[in-house]
């Protein structure tokens, strides 16, 4: 009875076995079993039709006699890069200038430039005419030479302290900021007292177009009933008839 179940083993395992797959791995163990499915990273073997084992395909060297080949990863293709959206709304107008244009604003504001400055130099050139003539006249008015100074820088500084009486070391005060505007008016004080008219209308220079009128007036008015100023050293004093000088009858 033995043998007969014996053999009914025997027969029952004999297909599977000729019908079997062999897996040989590296290591030299053999597996043998049904292949259920085999990718490229791993093989899944049925064993005697019981259990399923998976392995790594890495581990075999062979299966069924053939040698195993890793197939290299698929490398997956960049992603195509998108082409940007054509704008095609018209680009809008250039609102900049051109080189010409650049050119000849640019000479436009020279000219403007040059032109205001010209008036500025024009303007000054005749306050500075003006007042040297008031200057030079009133010089001639209350007798005091060389009446020509008036019209050289600084030295017309020196002619109206010698109008005024003063001492020319005054004109160092010109030096300090400020008092030199005190001084000035202190200068056109004597003058004005000089002329004959009120002292405190030298107040009249710290205005703008004021300060010209007073000179004017000084210069092209008759003298009034001033006092004479005191000589400045080295001086004659003045007389207070040089505006209407002596003059002897006629025989």
């Amino acid at each position: 009875m033995k043998k007969i179940i014996a053999l009914c083993a025997v027969l029952l395992f004999l297909p599977t076995n000729l019908w079997a797959d062999t897996i040989t791995f590296k290591s030299g163990k053999k597996v043998d079993g049904n292949i259920k499915s085999m990718t490229n990273e791993a093989v899944t073997v049925e064993i005697f039709g019981v259990t399923e084992m998976t392995y790594d395909l890495a581990d075999i060297r062979e299966v069924n006699g053939q040698p195993v080949e890793l197939k290299p990863a698929a490398v997956e293709a960049p992603a195509a890069e998108e082409t940007p959206a054509v704008d095609l709304e018209p680009a809008a107008p250039n609102t900049g200038f051109s080189q010409n244009e650049k050119v000849m604003l640019g000479a436009g504001a020279a000219a403007i430039f040059m032109t205001f400055l010209g008036v500025i130099l024009l303007a000054g050139f005749a306050i500075y005419v003006f007042c040297s003539i008031c200057l030079q006249l009133i010089a001639k008015k209350t007798g005091t030479e060389p009446a020509w100074l008036a019209w050289i820088p600084v030295a017309n500084l020196f002619l109206s302290c010698k109008i005024g009486g003063l001492s020319y070391l005054w004109l160092l005060a010109f030096l300090v900021p400020f008092v030199n505007v005190l001084v000035s008016i202190y200068i056109w004080y004597r003058i004005s007292e000089v002329r004959g008219k009120p002292g405190l209308l030298a107040l009249l220079m710290l205005v703008p177009v004021a300060n010209l009128v007073f000179m004017g007036y000084l210069a092209f008015s008759e003298s009034g009933t001033g006092t004479v100023p005191p000589p400045v050293k080295g001086e004659e004093p003045a007389s207070p008839f040089q505006d209407h000088p002596y003059r002897p009858p006629l025989e």
